[in-house]
């Protein structure tokens, strides 16, 4: 069922890493994130356009870790299946 990004925000904190892509400057790359011992990963994908400042920081109040796909910018549903080859190579 659809549900809000503040309840969200509670499911993802039973995850042992918590992501969401993002467009800002301060986020790490996928690369620099450190999956080894994670028995479970989540990831935002928002809207085209990004998610807003206000979202950005209510996630990174909730421990969820903002990730860059490079200079890549991504349609919302290409940034979904290329985050998870990008999960599947990683954790492999």
């Amino acid at each position: 069922k659809p549900m809000t990004f503040q309840d969200a925000l509670l499911i993802v904190k039973r995850t042992d890493i918590s992501l969401i892509a993002s467009l800002y400057p301060k986020a790490k790359s996928m690369q620099s994130i450190n999956f080894k011992e994670a028995q479970s990963v989540s990831i935002f994908i928002g809207p085209e356009g990004d998610f807003t400042e206000k979202e950005m920081d209510e996630a990174n109040r909730n421990g969820v870790i903002p990730v860059s796909f490079g200079p890549r910018i991504l349609r919302t549903e290409t940034a979904a299946i290329y985050s998870l080859s990008i999960l599947d190579h990683r954790l492999n």
